[in-house]
This record gives structure tokens, sequence and C-alpha cells, in this order.
């Protein structure tokens, strides 16, 4: 048995966002946060009612997970604060789990209404709002397994990719990118090798199945993109519960972060820095 067996989950990718508590591979509960209070005022006393709730005490606590990015600004940081305090203050590990890793979780697994099936294999681009009419994407495949999960799960892009939402949903356009080699230790999931990349690129581009929050900011998409294969919308928006999955497979893998370095990784650079560094580079150019 793994020594450290219970773990409690954040999920803070949006303004609002959920807690759970999960023992040695199973998720015990999950608990959403009031959507009419952000998550600076509702997420302490969510942990400290589902703790009570298990008759836990913080220090049986032994890893926190949260998700870090991409996502909101505010969230992130509200999420990533109070995992890095509550560890620290109890002594327990840190995980930090790749937000577009938990939307696959909530993913993976389901039956599609759109007829697409697991047989040979199914690309998935899972996507989060990026602000100004973009979206940050990873492409995933996920294929049969006689692992205790059913299935395998590769990351075919490392780093997530920023594309404006019409490029992005437009089966015309090309979303493949070859940047799987590199260090990403966030990520849960296997890199993809050579093989698995030419299979996935193989199939055509109205096989991609699409998922995740960013969904949620494209009101009329079955209308725009007509030939766009679309999951269950119950599906995009990850769960503490998915993160506390995706952080389970780093804990028995024993990858864990530095409470005291982990970051939220965002996006994209806030306006103001955006505008600061467009100024700097004008500048350059005009001496």
């Amino acid at each position: 048995m793994n020594e450290l067996s219970r773990l409690l989950a954040l999920e803070t990718t949006d303004l609002t966002g959920s807690v759970a508590l999960f023992e040695q591979g199973k998720v015990l509960a999950v608990r959403f946060l009031d959507p009419e209070q952000r998550s600076a005022q509702s997420l302490a006393p969510a942990i400290q009612s589902i703790l009570r709730e298990f008759s836990w005490k913080p220090s049986d606590v032994d890893v926190v997970a949260t998700t870090v990015g991409p996502g909101s600004f505010t969230g992130l940081r509200v999420g990533v604060a109070a995992a890095k305090m509550f560890a620290w203050s109890v002594g327990a590990r840190i995980v930090g789990v790749d937000t577009l890793d938990a939307v696959v979780d909530a993913f993976s697994g389901k039956t599609l209404e759109s007829g697409v099936t697991y047989a040979s294999g199914v690309l998935v681009s899972a996507g989060v709002d990026a602000q100004r009419g973009d979206v940050a994407f990873r492409n995933y495949w996920i294929v049969p397994s006689n692992d205790s999960n059913g299935e395998k799960t590769f990351f075919l892009n490392g780093q997530f990719k920023i594309l404006p939402y019409k490029k992005w949903l437009d089966v015309e356009q090309s979303i493949f990118t070859s940047d799987v080699d590199g260090d990403f230790p966030t990520l849960a999931y296997d890199k993809a090798g050579e093989e698995v990349r030419e299979e996935a690129e193989r199939r055509s581009r109205e096989a991609v199945v699409y998922t995740g929050p960013a969904l949620l900011r494209v009101k009329n998409y079955k209308t725009l993109f007509p030939n766009a294969l679309v999951a269950e919308s119950s599906l995009w928006k990850p769960t503490a519960a998915n993160v506390a999955q995706v952080a389970w497979t780093r804990v028995l893998r024993e990858s864990f972060d530095n409470p005291f370095s982990i970051l939220p990784i965002y996006s994209r650079k806030a306006a103001a820095e955006e505008r600061a560094l467009e100024k700097a580079a004008a500048k350059e150019t005009l001496k």
C-alpha cells in the first residue's frame, strides 16, 4: 500500500471550482464551490466542511493536488496559493495538475453520443479559454489498453498551444504540432512516440473530438462548425475528482512538486504585460 494514500484535491481553473477527498485510488466525495461567490471566498470553507464530514484532520492529508493551468488568472492564483499554504502547514506533499490533463480525465472512458469509439484510438483536443478570442489547447490520443483503466492516454504536444477559436474548431485547419519532445513534469500522461503520432495524424481532421471549458465560450458552435465532433457538455469542465485521479498517477510514480516554487501556468500574459512588451519591442526597433 502506498503510504501517501489520502489526497485533498482542488480545482479552481475558472472563477468557481470544486474540492474532493481521495483515498488509495478512490474518490470519496466532491463538493462544488458556491457559484455566487468567488473561489477566494468559498474555497477555505469548502475544504473545512469536506474534511469535517469525513472526520479527517488537516494533518491526515498526505498530498494536496491542485490545477496549475492553463486557466484564469484569479482562479489559478487562489487554488495554487491555498494548496501551498495547506501543504506547508501540515507537512503534506503537493502535486500540480495540468488543467488539460484533468479535462481529458473527465472525457476518458465515456460513451460518446457522436458515434466515435475507442476501438482503434480516438484523437481528443482539449481546450480552455485563453481570452481575447483564443483557446489554449493540447491534443491527446486515447487507445484501448489492458491496464486497470481499460485505456491508455498519450499527449501529442507537450506545451499547450494557443489559436483563435475559429482556427481550432475549423476542420479545414491543421491543429497538429510536433513539439512532443522535452521535459513536461506536470503532465501525468505518457509522451506519444513516433508511431503513436503518425497514427494520430493519419486520422481525418473531422475525426477529432473537442472537449473542455473553452467550448462554453462558443454558444453557436453547432451552426458555425457543423462538421466538428464535440463531446457532451457534461464532460467539458473538469472537477476536483478528475484532479485527484490525475494526481494519483503522479503519486504512484513518486513525482511531486516543490511547495515553495510551484507556480500557476497562465495561458498568456496579462494584457498590461503584453502591452509593455510591445512598447519595449517598438523602442528597440526605433534604435
